[in-house]
Parts: structure tokens; C-alpha cells; sequence
């Protein structure tokens, strides 16, 4: 009964952590996509930037560096609108030992003829160039 009530302890506080996240970073949601293209195309992210963690492009309010995170941001999601690509979104990539190391991704994930699912990812320093 004792090691329950530790691992639910421990769950709960795991929980905790990672629901209040950094500062004003926002948590990587898929907002209605396809689950499979969201999550390979978050693979083949973390293959190129293995040592960074992902958050919603909205995060680049969080940077006191990035010149008008608003405006970025708009522009962002309005190239996402237009884009006619099955699965395409940008990422906000951070370095959780170097917090002045960050930058955004665009990933676009499409099938092949044989429903193969194949993902690319640029970065997109224009959104977060000093």
C-alpha cells in the first residue's frame, strides 16, 4: 500500500512539473491533426535537434531577444492557414541547458502514392534571428 501511495505520489508531482513547464514556454499540443504525421514529424525534429526540447511556436513570446514575437507569430499562422500541405506546423525548439540557445522550425509531414507517411523539417530562422 505504502510504494501505491509513493508512485501516485510521484505521478502527481511528474504531473506538476511538467503542467506548469517553463516560464511562459507553451506545451507542443496537436490541435487536430493527423496524430501519426504530428508525431513523426516531432521524430524527425528531435533526430536533428536531439538536444532541445519542443514547444508551440507561441512560445517565442517567451524570449526577450525575438523582436516582435507578435508579428512573427501572426505571420506564422498565417503561412499555416495557407499552406495546403496535410500536416505542416512550426516548432519552437530550446536548449534546456542554454536558454539563450533557441530557434524555430517548420516541419511539413505528406503520404506517398503507397500511404507512406515522409516528413521535412527547415529551420525558419527568420522568426528568431537577433
Amino acid at each position: 500500500m505504502k510504494k501505491i501511495l509513493t508512485s501516485a505520489l510521484a505521478l502527481g508531482a511528474m504531473t506538476l512539473i511538467i503542467g506548469c513547464g517553463d516560464g511562459d514556454l507553451v506545451e507542443l499540443k496537436n490541435n487536430g491533426n493527423d496524430q501519426a504525421m504530428f508525431d513523426l514529424g516531432n521524430q524527425e525534429i528531435m533526430k536533428q535537434y536531439p538536444n532541445y526540447k519542443l514547444y508551440d511556436y507561441t512560445s517565442v513570446r517567451a524570449i526577450s531577444d525575438i523582436k516582435d514575437p507578435e508579428g512573427k507569430i501572426k505571420e506564422m499562422k498565417r503561412d499555416l492557414k495557407i499552406d495546403k500541405t496535410p500536416y505542416s506546423n512550426y516548432v519552437f525548439l530550446l536548449n534546456p541547458n542554454d536558454k539563450k540557445d533557441y530557434k524555430v522550425v517548420s516541419v511539413y509531414c505528406d503520404k506517398d502514392f503507397k500511404k507512406r507517411i515522409y516528413c521535412s523539417v527547415n529551420d525558419a530562422f527568420r522568426f528568431y534571428a537577433r
